[in-house]
């Protein structure tokens, strides 16, 4: 197989194995992909800089569906609920198909500082992106004052701590239940709810 080929097959790999552990081993990784461990570090140098590779991926994926999704819009027909509501589920989505990719990325002590500089580059320094999706939400919602704007940008991001909350209870072998979290009712609730305080 070619070096490329290799790096390709490492890549795919380890996005699998990160969106439901989280965090992983070069073994893990090695184990997964039938290649050896050198294989691994020698296209990579090593797990951090291969993990920063998929996160980034993974994110920059994540992120192109929202814009693809809000550039099909006729801004003059949707209106601002039909609009939230399909951001909100790609958000809500995402999450709970890789929620090793968040764990990863609030929970990893290791490597919070890259995580946390990964996450500021993807979402607030892409001039397209964040143009138009301001520009949506200033039609939606007739406001073009930037604070504003900015809050209601965060309430559509905020929906990224839920995981966080959700790997916290069950590392905590609480109680408390969290399977309706998953549910379709849940779901409509939770954004509806969303909704109104970005509409307000």
């Amino acid at each position: 197989m070619r070096d490329e080929s290799i790096k390709k097959l490492i890549i795919q790999s380890t996005k699998e194995l990160i969106k439901e552990k989280g965090d992983v081993t070069i073994k893990d990784i090695a184990d997964y992909t039938h290649v050896n461990i050198a294989a691994v570090n020698y296209h990579f140098s090593s797990k951090n800089n291969l993990v920063q590779i998929v996160i980034s991926d993974i994110m920059t994926e994540f992120k192109s569906d929202i814009l693809t999704k809000v550039k099909s819009y006729d801004q003059d027909l949707v209106d601002l609920e039909v609009f939230l509501t399909e951001i909100l589920s790609l958000t809500y989505n995402f999450i709970f198909t890789h929620k090793g990719v968040i764990k990863y990325l609030f929970l990893n002590l290791n490597h919070q500082k890259d995580s946390a500089a990964q996450l500021f580059e993807v979402f607030f320094q892409d001039n397209e992106f964040l143009n138009v999706v301001y520009d949506s939400l200033s039609r939606y919602t007739k406001t073009d004052n930037p604070k504003e704007l900015l809050i209601k940008y965060l309430m559509i991001f905020s929906s990224f701590m839920m995981p966080l909350f959700i790997e916290l209870f069950e590392s905590k072998q609480t109680n408390y239940q969290i399977d309706m979290i998953h549910d379709k009712d849940y779901k409509d609730i939770f954004i509806k709810k969303l909704i109104n305080l970005i509409k307000s």
